[in-house]
């Protein structure tokens, strides 16, 4: 397994010769539905956020005890804050893509109808 690191550190610093002309520092890593979590303050075990863009994911914290889904949810590392343990969530796709196409379809298809 891969070493769990803090969500909020100093990684790597750019190179002064590189693209930004100077010494940037590189910190913070969190992915977007992870990030949408940290944005809405869901700090605490039980709380919870759905996101809606490229995929259609409900998220839900389980605090420092990874908690293993027997129906078919994914659990993973919400985030890691300076030296606290790391806190988990669930999480679980809402709409796959292929029902997304449907539904992106159905859409097209009501306006197409509307504009007649």
């Amino acid at each position: 397994m891969p070493k769990i690191v803090s969500s909020s550190e100093i990684y790597a610093t750019t190179l002064a010769s590189g693209p930004f002309g100077s010494e940037v520092k590189i910190a913070g890593i969190l992915g977007d539905q992870q990030a949408a979590m940290v944005g809405q303050v869901c700090f605490d075990a039980g709380e919870s956020k759905t996101t809606y863009g490229t995929g259609n994911f409900a998220l839900v914290n389980t605090g420092t005890n990874a908690v293993r889904s027997s129906h078919g949810l994914l659990t993973t590392v919400l985030f890691k804050l300076a030296m606290l343990q790391p806190t988990t969530h669930l999480k679980v796709q809402l709409l796959s893509q292929d029902l997304r196409s449907v539904v992106a379809r159905s859409t097209r298809n009501y306006f197409q109808r509307c504009r007649s």
